[in-house]
């Protein structure tokens, strides 16, 4: 049974949005003074009776879909005045749109059917919670679309993910000597279309520089072709933990960000390579989405690319000229500890649960 608590929050087991949208809020709400207490969905499945609601004054549901379990949920709250906060990190909350995802490319039909039910189940949570809260504006736009209240809680760093990246910061491949490592970190095996965009560019650059290598981190299907010609310079590392992601960055010396274009699932994620990759000081050359057009000012902290000629001149201007990675690294580290640290979503979280708690 769980015991009392202010803010019960419900999330997947497993989820790899799970540091940036369930532990690291409930690190601001305990900093707000606020009680905490965690449920997978599959633990809340075995619970009959959620009389225990009563003591809550809010439920924060993480990217969960309409099934029996949260229709208990949602309905028990309902009578004990329990206000239902849903967030979301990805358009996935829409059959049509999330149709573009490039996971549908590795799904047969059955498979397929089966995330098109998801996306219209989360939909129905959607509708059914009193706010919503999401990881950038063009989220909270389709959910405003919707008739529903929604609020922009932005991806941030943590001072754990900030020590964990700076421990033994000094540590490099031992072959690092002379060369540059341009750095793909796929993270899922859902972003070959992504990576299709620079391939172009990236080729170009690795046949008329020696010095540049391709690191890729995460499954990724690349054109045989491309994976024959450069061979040994290809440097492929599996997926790791979330823990783990830190010792990958410190491979590479050019963060690449690409995103399809004119995808509506791409254009409403969110810009965590580059504060991840500026934690350490490391430059990011990205597609301007509005999230990383609004964390990247081009030139000075990052470099935006649209088409094959912009990704191939933006990597050769970092590739020769050391100086501008470094001072664009360095930019990158100063905006992302003063503007994406955790801590500067303490007053959004506390003005939104005030709110919420009036309208009780």
């Amino acid at each position: 049974m769980l015991t009392e608590g202010d803010i019960l929050m419900c999330f997947e087991a497993i989820n790899p949005s799970q540091i940036y949208r369930v532990e690291h809020p409930a690190i601001v709400f305990q900093n707000l003074g606020y009680t905490c207490r965690m449920i997978t969905l599959n633990q809340l499945e075995y619970l009959s009776d959620l009389s225990f609601l009563k003591g809550f004054k809010y439920v924060f549901l993480h990217r969960l879909p309409w099934t029996g379990a949260i229709d208990r949920l949602i309905h028990a709250a309902r009578r004990f005045g329990t206000k239902i906060i849903l967030d979301l990190d990805d358009y996935i909350f829409d059959p049509e749109v999330y149709s573009e995802s490039g996971i549908f490319d590795r799904l047969d039909h059955l498979e397929k059917r089966l995330h098109l039910d998801m996306a219209a189940r989360l939909r129905k949570t959607v509708l059914q919670s009193d706010l919503i809260t999401v990881s950038t504006t063009t989220l909270q736009t389709a959910v405003k679309d919707m008739g529903k209240s929604c609020e922009v809680i932005p991806n941030a760093i943590s001072e754990t993910m900030i020590r964990q990246y700076n421990d033994d910061s000094n540590e490099e491949m031992s072959n690092r000597s002379g060369c540059i490592n341009l750095g793909y970190l796929s993270g899922t095996s859902t972003h070959d279309r992504d990576f299709s965009v620079i391939q172009e560019a990236v080729d170009a650059v690795m046949d008329s520089e020696n010095s540049v290598n391709l690191f890729i981190a995460g499954p990724l299907n690349v054109n045989p072709e491309f994976l024959e010609k450069h061979g040994n310079r290809i440097i492929r590392k599996p997926l790791v933990s979330w823990e783990q992601v830190h010792t990958l960055y410190r491979n590479i010396d050019i963060n690449l960000a690409p995103l399809e274009g004119r995808n509506r699932f791409c254009a409403a994620k969110s810009a965590i390579k580059f504060l991840e990759a500026g934690i350490l000081s490391i430059p990011t050359v990205a597609t301007p989405t509005p999230a990383f057009r609004d964390a990247i000012r081009n030139g000075e902290n990052g470099m935006l690319a649209v088409s094959v000629q912009d990704w191939r001149e933006s990597l050769y201007h970092l590739c020769r000229s050391p100086n501008q990675r470094r001072s664009m690294g360095a930019h990158a580290n100063q905006d992302v500890m003063s503007q994406f640290h955790l801590d500067t979503t303490k007053a959004l979280w506390e003005s939104i649960l005030e709110v919420q708690a009036l309208e009780s």
